[in-house]
């Protein structure tokens, strides 16, 4: 049986009861494609091979479900407009945070920032004095970074409850930059 590409969307069962492989394609519409659209003058995404279309169909289906077996079992309502996204970051694990009072191992909980745009040749024992010279009883954690360009740029750690403290402008010199420090995903805890 020979399939007509321009065939009208009134014969869609038609081709969908055809068990052939053929690269039949069917007019979908926006209805069936609600995100797709465009420009009129492109007739190119109104047509859909059938196996794609099947393909298409399980996915809402499974989908479809999904939604109403959470519906089955929970009170409020999930919405069905939108497809369940992927937890990118993977699966949460519960973490244990310490309340006690052993002074034996005590873990101290730090603000990170990035220090850039400081002169070429700056040490961290220059950085470590600027700090101290502004900040006496600040505990800190001074780390020289690796710098692509012409200037030096620094790890800065210090107690969490004084990052509000280190962030005044008036510390540092002129055109030099603070910001928080992002912390790639590969690294581990033990290089932060």
């Amino acid at each position: 049986r020979n399939c007509n590409p321009d065939r009208e969307t009134n014969q869609e069962s038609e081709v969908m009861e055809d068990n052939n492989t053929s690269d039949c394609s069917v007019f979908l519409g926006f209805d069936d494609f609600p995100t797709l659209g465009g420009a009129e003058d492109d007739d190119s995404w109104k047509r859909v091979s059938k196996a794609a279309k099947k393909n298409y169909a399980s996915i809402l289906k499974v989908n479809k479900e999904n939604i109403q077996e959470a519906n089955k079992d929970s009170k409020t309502k999930v919405k069905t407009d939108k497809y369940p996204r992927p937890n990118r970051n993977g699966t949460r694990r519960n973490v244990l945070i310490g309340t006690g009072d052993s002074k034996l191992i005590q873990g101290v909980k730090r603000a990170w920032f990035h220090l850039g745009k400081v002169k070429n040749g700056t040490t961290e024992e220059g950085v470590s004095g600027l700090i101290k010279s502004n900040f006496p009883d600040m505990d800190f954690v001074v780390e020289k970074l690796e710098s692509k360009g012409w200037n030096e740029s620094f790890k800065i750690g210090v107690d969490f409850t004084k990052k509000d403290e280190i962030l005044q402008s008036s510390m540092w010199p002129k055109n030099v930059t603070l910001k928080r420090f992002l912390f790639l995903r590969r690294e581990t805890p033990i290089q932060r």
